[in-house]
């Protein structure tokens, strides 16, 4: 595993341990200290192989250039997923009170893009619904916030 030079410990003596530290804190920079999602990118960056035990690969950012040429009604769906944890399909139509078949067809490219997942709850007696992916969470909420779409959130310059 080769760890980027700006995320290496130095301190550390083994190069297993200047590793661990590096994806320590690689994992802390790009989740933004947000506890969820570092856990989930952690778990995310080990792959069990059935042969040679556990792998780790590097997290990475996604591109947000993908979302350069969205529509206003896209973007404005990915934002109440973004308010959200899972969210029922009723209750998205009912936030944006737009055309129901505009909403279904945007969650389905959405989807298929892999930017969001659907989240079967019938087994807990709670109503199915979707929410944003972890890949892709924190890309989507920078977009949101930076063209206005989701208050509080403040995208890094440094």
């Amino acid at each position: 595993l080769r760890v980027p030079r700006q995320y290496m410990d130095t301190a550390q003596e083994e190069i297993e341990e200047r590793n661990r530290a590096g994806i320590y804190n690689m994992i802390a920079s790009l989740s933004r200290g947000n506890p969820s999602i570092a856990i989930r990118m952690f778990a995310d960056a080990i792959r069990l192989n059935p042969d040679s035990g556990a792998e780790v690969v590097l997290p990475v950012t996604s591109d947000d250039k993908v979302f350069d040429g969205l529509s206003l009604e896209m973007l404005l769906v990915l934002r109440v997923l973004a308010q959200s944890e899972v969210i029922a399909i009723e209750d998205v139509i009912s936030n944006l009170r737009m055309d129901e078949s505009l909403i279904r067809t945007t969650l389905h490219i959405a989807e298929l893009r892999g930017w969001i997942e659907h989240i079967d709850r019938s087994e807990k007696g709670l109503r199915s619904g979707y929410r944003l992916t972890w890949t892709w969470f924190r890309t989507i909420t920078q977009v949101l916030g930076r063209k206005n779409l989701l208050a509080g959130v403040t995208e890094d310059i440094s």
